[in-house]
């Protein structure tokens, strides 16, 4: 009986090792090079098309370049066993992610990358956050704040204010703990509303040029709690840093209000 055992065992073993690979023939790095969107598709648009590049990374290839010349040095990885997937790849994974409707299962065939695909997007969200919220924000200091004043006071009719706070449902399926009134899951932030229509128009407007420039926004985001998290604020930091890069912004902010309000 023992003899019989370990004979079974054996099969059985050498069964669970003939199934055993690396990674699915799909997703080598062959087949990642002549049919991934990264070396095709992105290249293409990258040199015949940049408005349809605009269009499916939400950035100019300049714009790109730059964030990728921050944040690549803390997205590469070493190579040990397989070659790793590289940090352009990466970076343009999380944009597509943030940029479409489109699920981790969706973008994980397109750039023909397998199961880690989750971990890459959040790896890359963090990245983002941690590299660009010093350069992007507002510094804490009498200046800014006056400056700020002085724009409400203008703008608004609204003096003596260095800000508005709403807040806004990201809608996610995340656990029951982020359970809201509207009947699905959200990260639920305080409410303090000013009640005043005109200048509560600027966060609300904010929260709309947010959901224009990053289409993920527009739809359930199925992740866990603390990658939806780092989703957010990178999309926050990346639209500072649109901001930041063209000169044309204001006339843009502009057509993407019009957009919101329409």
């Amino acid at each position: 009986m023992f003899t019989i055992y370990l004979k079974l065992k054996r099969l059985k073993n050498a069964k669970k090792q003939k199934r055993k690979c690396w990674v699915r023939p799909i997703f080598r790095l062959e087949r990642r090079r002549l049919q991934g969107a990264s070396d095709n598709l992105v290249r293409e648009m990258q040199l015949n098309d940049p408005d349809k590049y605009f269009n499916y990374f939400r950035m100019s290839s300049e714009t790109f370049r730059r964030l990728l010349a921050l944040v690549g040095p803390l997205i590469t990885k070493q190579e040990y066993i397989r070659e790793p997937i590289p940090p352009r790849t990466r970076l343009e994974v999380t944009l597509r992610y943030l940029a479409s409707r489109d699920s981790m299962t969706s973008i994980s065939y397109a750039f023909r990358i397998g199961h880690n695909i989750s971990k890459i997007i959040a790896e890359t969200c963090e990245v983002i956050w941690t590299t660009l919220k010093e350069e992007v924000f507002l510094q804490p200091n009498e200046t800014n704040w006056q400056t700020i004043n002085e724009d409400f006071d203008k703008h608004w009719n609204f003096p003596h204010c260095i800000g508005a706070i709403n807040g806004k449902h990201i809608v996610a399926n995340s656990g029951s703990c982020f359970y809201n009134y509207k009947g699905n899951h959200s990260i639920n932030k305080e409410n303090f509303n000013y009640r005043l229509s005109r200048a509560r128009r600027v966060v609300e407007s904010a929260f709309g040029i947010l959901a224009v420039g990053w289409r993920i926004f527009h739809r359930s985001i199925i992740a866990c709690t603390s990658t939806v998290q780092k989703i957010v604020q990178a999309a926050i930091v990346l639209l500072l840093l649109r901001k930041n890069i063209c000169h044309c912004e204001k006339d843009a902010m502009k057509f993407l209000v019009l957009q919101i309000m329409r």
